[in-house]
C-alpha cells in the first residue's frame, strides 16, 4: 500500500493544471499514488494527466460524469489505497519538493490528521501573502477550524465511510468541519507547504464573488 493517495479533481483544467502536477511529480518522497479524477472534461485535461502517470505505479486517471466536485472526490476516495489521503485542487500547487517527506514523518498510527500551513495572495481581503498556522503567531486553533481539506493529510481509516456531501459547490466546508469535530489527535507542522491560488478567474471563489454562483449556507 502507498503511504499517500493524492486526490486531484479536474474539470477542463488544461490551461493551468500542469503546475500542480509538476509540484507533485518533483516530490522527493515518492511513496504515493496519484488519482486524477476528470469530471466531464471536454478538453485535453485527461490526456495531460496521463502524461504524469509513472511507469509501474498505481497512478491513474479516473473519468467520471457527475458535474459535482464532491462526487468526483468521493469516487476517487472510494478507490484510494493509500494509508493517508492528501486532497489538492487543480489550480493550486505544493510549494516545496520536500513537502510530502515532512508530512509523512508526522503521519503516525495514533494521529488522525496532520495539518500544515499554506500561502495565499489577497486572502481574507488582506494584501500580500499569508501563512496560516505560523509558529510565530501560534495559530493552531485557526488550523482546526479552517475548512479546507487540502491543508491537511487525513488518515484513511479515520475518514472511514465519511464522504463529501452532494452539493453544487463548497462541499469541502461541511466535510472538513464534520471531520475536524471528530479529531482526537492532530499534528501541526508550522510551515507552509501549499499555495492556495485564491480568486483565480473562473474559479468557484471568483464566481461566488461576482454573483455567478449563489453562496451555500
Amino acid at each position: 500500500m502507498p503511504k499517500f493517495s493524492i486526490i486531484l479533481p479536474e474539470h477542463n483544467s488544461e490551461k493551468f493544471m500542469r503546475r500542480m502536477l509538476d509540484s507533485i511529480r518533483k516530490q522527493t518522497f515518492q511513496d504515493y499514488e496519484l488519482i486524477v479524477a476528470c469530471d466531464r472534461c471536454t478538453d485535453n485535461t485527461a490526456d495531460i494527466a496521463r502524461q504524469y502517470i509513472r511507469n509501474g505505479s498505481q497512478d491513474r486517471v479516473l473519468e467520471v460524469d457527475f458535474g459535482r466536485c464532491s462526487l468526483t472526490r468521493n469516487a476517487a476516495l472510494d478507490i484510494a489505497k493509500g494509508d493517508w489521503i492528501l486532497f489538492a485542487d487543480d489550480d493550486d500547487w505544493f510549494l516545496h519538493d520536500y513537502a510530502f517527506e515532512m508530512i509523512a514523518a508526522e503521519c503516525q498510527d495514533d494521529v488522525d490528521v496532520v495539518a500544515f500551513g499554506f500561502l495565499a495572495r489577497n486572502f481574507c481581503n488582506q494584501p500580500g501573502l499569508q501563512c496560516f498556522y505560523s509558529a510565530e503567531d501560534n495559530m493552531a486553533p485557526v488550523m482546526r477550524v479552517w475548512a479546507a481539506p487540502w491543508t491537511k493529510a487525513w488518515r484513511r481509516d479515520f475518514i472511514g465511510e465519511h464522504r463529501f456531501p452532494d452539493i453544487a459547490h463548497s462541499d469541502d466546508l461541511p466535510f472538513t468541519n464534520e471531520m475536524m469535530a471528530l479529531v482526537n489527535n492532530m499534528q501541526v507542522i508550522y510551515q507552509p507547504f501549499y499555495f492556495y491560488n485564491f480568486m483565480r478567474p473562473g474559479s468557484i471563489q471568483d464566481k461566488l464573488s461576482t454573483g455567478e454562483l449563489e453562496a451555500i449556507g
